[in-house]
């Protein structure tokens, strides 16, 4: 089968000239005009730290470096030579140290196979072709229905967005006028520059403005929408991870993605970028530079991957090919230098002490903090671009299928075949493992930093962070956000719903009233479910027979609506009764009435689950628990990353509803010195619910909440 990515990057290799010389090097020039403005920063000597909303590195060329005084990194340019090479942030220094072991990579190997890959004979038309049968696919999907078709959709979305963002992508339509394409495409390359302009943005080498490019959408009325941006990642990038993360075939992860790399050759956009570096303008110049970087980088990682998903694994799945190659392309900074691959429970102890572990150019598990990863999105983030991988063997190292993955994956990177052109991989013995310090100290003296940092758990990278953890409630608090949350849900759906008119509907199905028809979510128990959740609100309150413990009032209006129309968009498929509507009712007035006072404090993220003080049982069956379980079924929806913490051995990610949450395991105290959870005194929010909420409580419930649960005194 013809490697259709390898095809695809030789295309555009040649359309672009990469390798050309003399007058024909426009593309090459102008990345070594770029190259020298960011040596020419890097040498300046300033340092920009930021806190929480970290720098993205949409050039794939952003080292690190510690900042004198403070011990946290800062972002510094080391850009390649060659605008289609990877950087090597200096790992040539763990290879000085570990000359005996270090092996370098099969980059040979990947080069042969794109050199015997043919051009395609017709790239428009088979370019068409694909764009056909995606759009074919995409008009055939069923709303809610996650089935192959679906995922491989968002497959093809996701690597067209890795290479050249869908603002660019959204200007492809069926063939007819491939001019009125290119003027199209001309003009969303030039968008980032304005919004930049207008909003004031600080841009360093054009940096801001491929933010801008890669995750600003179009609307259908050509308005422009840019949500909140993690290192670089959008809120797309969550749907891209998710299905990535889905369980798929080899056969159909590649139709996939041959699919999206037929769809890459793309001639108008070629055109665009050449209009683009022939206008001499310094910022539209420099985009379409960082366009035709991203663009040959991520089709050399899907040539790679092509290749990868034709053999045979014994541990390794497709999605765990598809999540290493995504990695290496992501927007991510800091970069690190070298990945740290061992079993937990045998090195973290030795390890914690060492100074490689507050190191932030060494990428360990206890010292990441992902963005829109999955979980399996998280563990071959440490390895997929780092150009140093070191094993640490131990006695029960080939115990964990993680590590058997690890060795698999970076087994077949070191014999088979890297796409990185400089790689090596080190295996390293128990007693050995002091040697990684050795790698720090030549850092160190190379940046001219006095003497040896204090050991301190605190590593370098992330800076301390705060994160949003909510404590378990009480049963009754669970039933009254639950009810509420009803409310607001059918207020919102129900056509020509009026606040009076729910409120006596709610009464109705509270006294076991029976209506036609479907409720407002498809869950299995129906109208049934809500009058339970209103029957269960009242008796727990106290509140008096034939009235509502909760009410809509009668100045909920349109706004409210638009609100929990919002909402209620974020429901999963409830017709399995699992995830629960009882659970998910709890979390969508949280989120609503509580979460927003943590995000006008700068404390909401990152959204956290502590299952630390939880058994399985509990968390199956606890009402206590109710609002976790709802935000872990509405982790695909959330506008923010959600991350589990547990201890080891808990096995949570077995647990139902989790999925694949990134997973921050607990195998030495402080392990996670780095993240603070954050949350608010239970009987504060209860206290302030009647007035933050908005709703009419009855007097029983309000006295409940404003005592915070105490039963009332004589």
């Amino acid at each position: 089968m013809t490697n259709e990515s390898a095809a695809t990057l030789k295309w555009l290799v040649a359309q672009l000239g990469f390798h050309n010389t003399g007058d024909a090097a426009a593309i090459k020039s102008a990345w070594d005009e770029v190259r020298t403005t960011m040596l020419q920063q890097a040498q300046s000597g300033q340092l920009i730290v930021q806190a929480v909303d970290w720098v993205s590195d949409f050039w794939l060329a952003r080292g690190a470096v510690p900042v004198p005084g403070i011990e946290e990194l800062a972002p510094t340019w080391m850009p390649p030579n060659a605008i289609d090479d990877w950087p090597t942030f200096g790992a040539e220094d763990i290879v000085s140290v570990f000359a005996h072991a270090a092996v370098a990579s099969n980059h040979d190997a990947f080069t042969l196979e794109v050199q015997a890959t043919s051009e395609p004979v017709s790239p428009e038309e088979s370019a068409v072709a694909a764009l056909e049968r995606y759009l074919g696919l995409k008009s055939a999907l069923v709303p809610r229905v996650f089935d192959i078709p679906a995922i491989q959709t968002e497959h093809v979305r996701c690597w067209m967005a890795a290479s050249v963002g869908h603002l660019l992508t959204g200007a492809l339509a069926p063939p007819g006028n491939p001019d009125a394409v290119t003027q199209e495409l001309f003009y969303r390359l030039q968008i980032p520059l304005h919004v930049a302009q207008q909003q004031g943005l600080l841009d360093l080498v054009g940096d801001r403005h491929l933010e801008t490019l890669y995750n600003v959408r179009m609307l259908p009325d050509r308005r422009l929408q840019l949500g909140r941006l993690r290192t670089g990642q959008g809120e797309e990038w969550r749907d891209h991870w998710l299905a990535l993360a889905f369980d798929m075939s080899a056969r159909d992860t590649l139709d996939a993605l041959q699919m999206a790399a037929m769809l890459l050759r793309c001639r108008p956009l070629v055109v665009a970028l050449e209009l683009a570096l022939a206008t001499r303008d310094p910022p539209l110049v420099t985009l379409a530079v960082g366009v035709a970087r991203r663009w040959v980088l991520t089709l050399q990682v899907m040539a790679w991957l092509e290749a990868a998903l034709r053999r045979t694994w014994v541990d390794i799945r497709p999605k765990d090919l598809c999540c290493l190659a995504l990695n290496a392309v992501k927007p991510e900074w800091p970069r690190r230098v070298v990945a740290v691959s061992h079993r937990s429970k045998d090195v973290k102890p030795e390890l914690q002490q060492m100074r490689a572990w507050r190191s932030g150019r060494f990428a360990i598990d206890a010292n990441y903090a992902p963005s829109w990863e999955t979980n399996i999105g998280m563990i071959w983030g440490l390895f997929a671009a780092t150009p140093a991988i070191t094993r640490i063997r131990s006695p029960s190292y080939q115990e964990s299928v993680w590590c058997r993955r690890e060795v698999e994956l970076t087994d077949y990177l070191l014999k088979e075949s890297d796409f990185m052109s400089r790689r090596w991989v080190i295996d390293v013995e128990r007693p050995q493992l002091t040697l990684l310090d050795g790698v720090v100290r030549i850092w160190n003296e190379r940046e001219r930093l006095e003497g040896e940092a204090p050991l301190t758990r605190l590593p370098e990278f992330p800076p301390i962070t705060e994160v949003c953890s909510p404590a378990p409630m009480p049963a009754w608090e669970a039933r009254m956000l639950r009810a509420s949350a009803a409310l607001r849900h059918m207020h919102a759906v129900l056509p020509g719903a009026t606040p009076e008119g729910v409120n006596t509907l709610a009464l109705y199905l509270q006294g076991g009233g029976a209506l036609p028809g479907t409720a407002p979510t498809n869950s299995p128990d129906g109208w049934r479910a809500y009058g339970e959740i209103f029957r269960e609100a009242s008796e727990m309150s106290g509140t008096a027979p034939g009235e509502l413990a909760v009410r809509l009032p009668s100045t909920y209006g349109d706004a409210d609506r638009e609100i929990d129309l919002a909402m209620g968009r974020r429901i999963p498929d409830l017709q399995t009764g699992s995830p629960s509507l009882r659970d998910v009712l709890v979390a969508m007035e949280w989120l609503r009435v509580e979460y927003p006072q943590f995000l006008e404090r700068k404390r909401g993220d990152f959204l956290a689950i502590n299952c630390q003080r939880f058994s399985r049982d509990v968390w199956e069956h606890a009402e206590e628990v109710s609002l976790h379980r709802g935000l872990a079924a509405m982790r695909s929806r959330l506008l923010v990353p959600l991350w589990i913490i547990q201890l080891a051995d808990q096995d949570v990610e077995f647990w139902p509803l989790v999925g694949d949450v990134p997973i921050f395991t607990e195998h030495v105290s402080a392990q996670f010195a780095w993240m603070v959870e954050a949350s608010y005194e239970r009987r504060d929010s209860q206290r302030r619910y009647p007035e933050d909420s908005g709703l009419t409580l009855s007097p029983a419930l309000e006295a409940k909440c404003r005592s915070a649960g105490a039963p009332p005194t004589n």
